[in-house]
């Protein structure tokens, strides 16, 4: 969202920029300021600041994660890659012909004809496109930035050619110019997706090609249309080349404000387009783009002359002024002055987790308020918290955000593609639901609606309800005849834009103080998460450390815990269950009946309550003080993270976590400076799974009324309140908590204390994985059978102070908390008299 340069400069001849031909291109390229811009560029938002992760980095698109991430890419596009769509209804579907004021197109005969054959090297074919010189897409310029990334880190990735429009040049020239030449080198255009219009990827041969067409006498419903190489190096490299597109693309969406976006693939003189939505990614079948030049100059005409939307921008995003972005920054300032009680230094590098210089956009939202009052509001936001980091999904982008016109009013506001489908509920209208109701501890709702995709429209109407939203495509072409299957029923899902906007801003749980913020502000969510279950028949689905935000009472001055993304929530039947076969959520966080494969799995409140365990297990085990186990964030990752897959399918997670349930093999490392901390998390397990001679004791405490009574017992006691530890744990786990899809977690293999008694089960005989899996947890154990988990009990989430229970009362329970904390005190005691 850069603001143009107030200077530009005609000595581009000066600069040896590529070997392209594009100098004379570059020279027109000097872009007045943002206000003498046409309207077809200055409206348009472009480089969005990427959300800071918890080290401080931008972004999640780092060079040293690429080969693992791209492999990742590669395994997810073939859940959603639809092709081989005919090229001529690929343009005539996504791009409209060209207004008659253009003019004709250039003459496309013998267009590529000096693009050689099998070069050596793959950057002698970019000069011989030739495009800029024969004007094939008008407005953007097309430059190899196949040798020079943006930047480290952020921006480390290098298509072979992007295309920039004359906004971007200008923008773009003026970094060259200012980067000190090396010795002996090019002054080179670096690949900036904040910028870059579209991509085309080369490779040299045809052999290369990412994706093989059927025979046209084969049954597309049956052919694996992605490229799979026989010979382990072979797919390997197959895999990241694949991959690497989905990260071009997943990055450029990411950087800007996206509907949809353009890319070519060329394998010797083979080419193919492609259009990349929220859903996943069309492919048109190859073309031999030198003998049949006319489709790919079709292609480059008509989204050379196309506008902002046809070319896949979001319309409702536009650049804020100055006098705005003030505005922005003084409410963003008030807030975090308000929040985290600092000021100065510590002030301004808070307000930058939510704002950058020069990048202030304003978002329409269009919809209804927390009435039910249709509304269209304007919204200010700059850099978001969170950042989409897959090409397919929800693509949540969170902003801290102020209201347009209003008195620095604060908001939260939630920009996402929906799950499109009949028994999803938009969130907004969940949230009212649980406000009517009385729930606690959930979020405000100022108001919430789909995005419309012909803004100016709506924006005269004041509504979007007669407007159709912005949808994906993708989804439409699943069972197009052309459309190969891979032997399989695809699932393709429908996306819809959607924004969301809160009354409730604060931080995330991983920000707590304390002991005593950390138990409080959890337990505060846990009560939202009973409370919708008693009152609405709500079942979350959603439970993590991302999703519990710290809020200051502005009376109080107390910082509460509120349970947010209420997206994937779902109501529960007459038996408690969910009412769909469906598990969701973020895979750290899921209990381990989610993890296990059972297609029948029906989410329980057990489920969300063992969330909530390992999300107060996550806090303690990274953020408080204990004996500082070795290698914590490989056992992190092990615990949270890990599972086993075949070719990108989940199989089982949780081998770790079954662990912890069957002999405590997880919290029994570690050694928590705070006693009653260590007691909490024993028991709480006790109660979650019992084990041998305390199972009679505590096989009926797994129950929403005793959870929330041990909770109560602890926060009676003096904790520690500013006893924050910041473990080193590695690079590798940083992500850990993040939000991943429940079927695509982060990490790789499931314990291998019981992967190969797993693994010859099932090659021994036909059952289940599943099955297998239990079988070598249950002998590892002894034959002893994991504790299932009880019906849910009645439960009135009462007061942090009170309440009681049969056959155990509150008193009982908080005499054991005291009476164990004082054996460990005495034996802590007689241990340090013995070592004297």
């Amino acid at each position: 969202m850069s603001k143009p340069p107030s200077e530009t400069s005609d000595d581009i001849e000066e600069l040896t920029l590529f070997n392209l031909p594009f100098a004379q291109e570059v020279k027109r390229c000097g872009t007045p300021p943002n206000t003498e811009l046409p309207d077809e560029y200055k409206d348009k938002v472009r480089n969005t600041p990427i959300a800071r992760t918890e080290n401080g980095a931008k972004g999640g698109f780092q060079s040293k994660d690429a080969k693992s991430r791209n492999t990742r890419y590669a395994r997810e596009m073939k859940k959603w890659c639809v092709g081989p769509m005919p090229v001529e209804d690929f343009l005539d579907e996504f791009l409209p012909t060209a207004p008659e004021h253009k003019g004709p197109m250039p003459d496309w005969a013998n267009a590529f004809d000096d693009v050689p054959v099998n070069p050596p090297k793959e950057p002698e074919i970019y000069p011989k496109l030739a495009i800029n010189d024969n004007k094939r897409c008008p407005t953007l310029t097309f430059v190899d930035t196949s040798n020079r990334a943006e930047s480290p880190g952020l921006g480390s990735l290098k298509p072979d050619i992007c295309a920039y429009d004359k906004y971007g040049m200008e923008i773009l020239k003026k970094e060259v110019e200012e980067k000190p030449k090396r010795k002996g080198k090019e002054s080179r255009f670096p690949a900036h997706f904040g910028f870059a219009e579209l991509f085309i990827e080369v490779k040299k041969t045809e052999k290369a090609d990412l994706f093989e067409d059927p025979k046209s006498n084969g049954e597309p419903s049956k052919h694996n249309f992605i490229v799979v190489p026989t010979g382990r190096d072979n797919r390997a490299k197959a895999l990241e080349d694949l991959g690497q597109i989905v990260s071009y693309a997943t990055e450029a969406c990411a950087r800007q404000h996206r509907t949809s976006y353009f890319s070519v693939s060329i394998a010797g003189s083979l080419a193919r387009l492609i259009r990349w939505d929220r859903a996943g990614a069309i492919v048109t079948g190859s073309f031999d783009y030198k003998k049949n030049p006319k489709l790919l100059c079709e292609f480059l005409w008509r989204y050379g002359c196309a506008n902002a939307a046809h070319r896949g921008y979001d319309t409702s995003v536009t650049m804020a002024s100055e006098e705005e972005e003030t505005f922005f920054r003084e409410t963003i300032s008030a807030h975090v002055a308000f929040q985290l009680d600092v000021a100065g230094g510590k002030l301004k590098k808070a307000v930058g987790q939510h704002y950058q210089k020069g990048r202030v956009a304003k978002v329409d939202v269009f919809g209804k308020d927390e009435h039910g009052v249709p509304v269209n509001e304007q919204y200010l936001i700059s850099r978001p918290v969170v950042s989409p980091l897959s090409m397919a999904g929800r693509s949540t982008r969170g902003y801290w955000a102020a209201k347009v016109g209003s008195e620095h009013k604060i908001a939260f506001l939630k920009d996402t593609w929906r799950i499109d489908v009949e028994r999803m509920e938009r969130e907004g209208a969940i949230l009212q639901r649980l406000h009517l109701n009385g729930v606690k501890n959930v979020p405000g709702l100022y108001c919430h609606g789909d995005v419309p995709v012909d803004v100016v429209k709506a924006r005269e109407e004041m509504s979007c309800e007669l407007e159709l939203p912005q949808c994906t495509r993708t989804n439409e072409f699943v069972d197009a005849p052309w459309a190969c299957n891979y032997g399989r029923k695809m699932k393709v899902t429908k996306h819809t834009h959607y924004r969301l906007v809160l009354k409730t801003v604060g931080y995330s749980l991983k920000d707590f103080k304390g002991t005593r913020e950390m138990f409080e502000t959890t337990h505060d969510a846990y009560e939202a998460l009973i409370d919708a279950y008693i009152k609405c028949h709500m079942l979350h689905r959603d439970v993590s450390v991302n999703n519990v935000i710290l809020v200051r009472d502005p009376v109080t001055g107390r910082r509460r815990g509120i349970l947010i993304d209420w997206e994937l929530s779902t109501l529960a039947d007459d038996n408690g269950q969910a009412r769909d076969y469906h598990r969701s959520g973020t895979w750290a966080f899921m209990s381990t009946e989610a993890l296990h494969i059972n297609p029948r799995f029906r989410h329980k409140i057990q489920d969300d309550m063992e969330s909530m365990l390992y999300v107060v297990l996550y806090c303690c085990v990274r953020w408080l003080p204990h004996n500082k186990v070795e290698n914590l964030g490989h056992k992190m990752y092990k615990f949270f993270d890990q599972y086993d897959s075949e070719d990108g399918n989940i199989i089982v997670g949780g081998g770790d976590k079954d662990g912890q349930k069957l002999a405590r093999r997880f919290t029994q490392l570690f050694n928590f400076e705070d006693i009653a901390t260590r007691f909490w998390i024993n028991l709480a397990f006790d109660y979650l799974a019992p084990m041998g001679s305390d199972y009679l004791k505590y096989k009926d405490k797994w129950t929403p009324k005793s959870f929330n009574e041990l909770w109560v017992a602890i926060l009676r006691y003096t904790l520690p309140e500013s006893d924050r530890t910041e473990h080193v744990v590695s690079d590798k786990h940083e992500g850990s908590s993040s939000k991943h899809n429940a079927t695509q977690p982060s990490s790789t293999r499931f314990s291998e204390e019981y992967e190969e008694p797993v693994k010859e089960q099932v090659r021994s005989s036909k059952r289940s994985l599943s099955d297998a899996f239990e079988d070598a947890v249950e002998e590892n154990a002894g034959g002893s059978k994991r504790h299932r988990l009880t019906p849910v009990a009645e439960y009135d989430p009462g007061t942090r102070g009170g309440g009681s229970s049969e056959p155990f009362s509150i008193s009982e329970w908080v005499s054991e908390l005291h009476a164990s904390i004082k054996h460990d005190s005495e034996k802590n005691h007689s241990s340090k008299s013995t070592n004297s």
